[in-house]
């Protein structure tokens, strides 16, 4: 991108996404980083497992990175997003290089799938974005 364009990326950035803090940060087994980010925006939203996050994670530019949080406290503005930052892209550099005390920009929650109420039972096939769904899904808690 040009000079010119990394500029209204940003300014259309602030204009629609929210900034969120890197409260926490933990390696996970087989590759995966979980992060905790806290907003007072998140304090404000109501948020159904299934809901996605979207996370820029690249300044300069409007791609956005989808993500489906694996918990969401609305008390305390923090939810956490579960990553395996493989390859070369934005968000898997931003995942290795994220620490505690960094800033990044987010938009949502937003609908994409309702898991409070299916009919019957629901079955996940997909990479690891698939896991916080499983993990979130009505009939997950009887599972453990």
């Amino acid at each position: 991108m040009t000079g010119l364009a990394q500029r209204l990326a940003d300014l259309a950035g602030s204009a629609m996404l929210d900034t969120a803090l890197v409260s926490g940060l933990t390696q996970l087994p087989a590759g995966f980083v979980q992060v905790e980010l806290t907003a007072a925006a998140f304090r404000k939203v109501t948020w159904v497992p299934g809901a996605k996050l979207q996370l820029r994670p690249r300044r300069g530019a409007l791609g956005l990175r989808t993500y489906t949080p694996v918990s969401w406290d609305a008390g305390r503005g923090a939810t956490r997003l579960v990553a395996y930052p493989h390859g070369d892209g934005p968000a898997a550099h931003w995942f290795r290089q994220a620490a505690a005390g960094d800033t990044c920009e987010v938009f949502g929650p937003r609908r994409s799938i309702d898991l409070r109420g299916p009919a019957g039972p629901v079955v996940f096939v997909g990479d690891e974005s698939s896991v916080s769904p499983a993990a979130n899904g009505p009939r997950a808690s009887r599972r453990r």
